[in-house]
This record gives C-alpha cells, structure tokens and sequence, in this order.
C-alpha cells in the first residue's frame, strides 16, 4: 500500500516537473496563436506558480524591473523537496 503511495507522489512530481519545464520552454518560443495544450498546461501549472510570482515581487529578488521569472526553478526547487520529505515519511512507516 505504501509503495503504491510512493509510485503515485513519485508520478505527480515527476508530471508536474514535465509541465514546468514544458511551459518554460514554450514561453521562450513565440506561437501565433494559443494552442489547446498550451492552455492546459498553463491551467495545471499558474495555480502553482502564481503565488511563488507574487511572492518575488515583494522581494528584492523580483519586482517589474526583473527581467527573468524565477518562479519555475523555486517551484521545481519545492516540490524536489516535498516529493523527497514525503518519500521519507512514508518509508518510515513501513
């Protein structure tokens, strides 16, 4: 049951990570129209980012001169950490 457990936060992770790199290549390639699956992704992957975005721009890190959006690389940063803590958890309690 624990294994099933793990596989699963494992997969979650590991699509999350595929989503943000996907929509951080992408937002560096210049598409005519909006796609579909571009609109998926950003669906699955704003409600993550957004908070982190608004986060730096109170920091000195961020705000409107910035020219980078380092939201991805904390996200992926954050749940790297999660997936890990929660592995850790679980194989405790087997």
């Amino acid at each position: 049951m624990i294994d099933t457990i793990i596989s699963s936060v494992r997969l979650f992770a590991n699509i999350m990570y595929i989503l943000i790199f996907v929509r951080f290549i992408l937002s560096w390639i210049s598409m005519g129209r909006p796609s579909q699956l571009l609109g998926i992704i950003y669906s699955l992957t704003e409600p993550l980012l957004a908070p982190i975005r608004r986060l730096l721009d109170k920091s000195p890190l961020g705000g409107p001169g910035m020219m980078l959006d380092f939201s991805p690389i904390i996200l992926l940063f954050f749940i790297r950490i999660s997936e890990n803590a929660i592995i850790i958890f679980l194989g405790a309690l087997r």
